[in-house]
């Protein structure tokens, strides 16, 4: 890998926010053909595009937008407007003082510059792994209508037959996934990945009868959360598992604000001094 490697990590989003200021990311308006508002960020509506299928697919909107309209990449990753890598380790012990990160994290020193060698050593950065305390597969019975489970299943066996001892052992055996369709990855990984995964998707879609509850309609967006841990771990591929910082609406309160900053400030100057 050169210096000159193209990087770009994606932010999706419904929503106006405070972006970092980097250029390694992009802000995507997640579901702009649905939309009403103008956020003056790329939408995911343009050249080829589901950015219709918003409301069931969630951020997997913008992974399709860039898989078939971002060419000029040699490394791709996708985040959320209140969610993002935290590829510095060092402040992952210091942010487990605080259940929120404020915006200002992003413009320390080295909290969101990606060290090159991660992607040279790595196929796949992905969100460290939540432990259900149950297997995959139950805990989506939990949480979602198990029949979708159920019929992704039966296209799993159909479509990709290869898969399905992978798609057996790790949803009915294991309890670890790496949640919020968040990853980086090289751009020939990435298009491989889409390549996989959409397939099945539009099946599944095809198959199942959608909720119109205003959560369990992001069924595809939920199910593509639990694939690209089966890719990952079907494929074998060498996965670096990074924590993830929330920034969420409390952080706005200026106390909250200004506590976080002081603090992280210090502990930033002390790291690079």
């Amino acid at each position: 890998m050169t210096t000159s490697s193209r990087i770009q990590i994606l932010i999706s989003t419904h929503k106006e926010f405070i972006a970092p200021d980097n250029d390694l990311y992009l802000p995507i308006h997640a579901g702009k053909a649905n939309s009403n508002y103008n956020l003056n960020y790329q939408g995911d509506n343009s050249g080829d595009n589901i950015s219709y299928k918003n409301a069931n697919y969630s951020e997997l909107t913008t992974i399709y937008w860039a898989w078939k309209n971002l060419k000029d990449l040699d490394y791709i990753g996708i985040c959320h407007y209140r969610r993002y890598f935290l590829f510095n380790k060092f402040f992952k012990h210091q942010l487990k003082l605080f259940t929120y990160a404020a915006n200002e994290l992003f413009n320390l020193k080295g909290s969101i510059k990606i060290d090159k060698m991660l992607l040279k050593n790595y196929d796949f950065i992905l969100a460290e792994p939540l432990n259900f305390g149950r297997s995959i597969y139950d805990d989506y019975a939990y949480n979602h209508p198990i029949e979708d489970f159920d019929i992704l299943g039966e296209v799993i066996k159909e479509l990709n037959f290869e898969y399905f001892d992978s798609f057996q052992n790790l949803f009915y055996n294991t309890s670890d996934i790496s949640p919020y369709n968040m990853f980086v990855t090289s751009k020939d990984n990435f298009d491989k990945y889409c390549n996989w995964l959409f397939p099945i998707l539009f099946e599944v879609e095809k198959r199942i009868i959608i909720s119109q509850d205003g959560y369990q309609v992001r069924v595809l967006g939920f199910i593509g959360e639990r694939l690209l841990n089966l890719y990952v771990y079907h494929n074998k591929f060498k996965v670096k598992y990074l924590p993830v910082v929330k920034i969420d609406d409390e952080a706005n309160s200026l106390s909250l604000r200004n506590k976080l900053l002081k603090y992280l400030l210090r502990v930033s100057n002390n790291l690079v001094n």
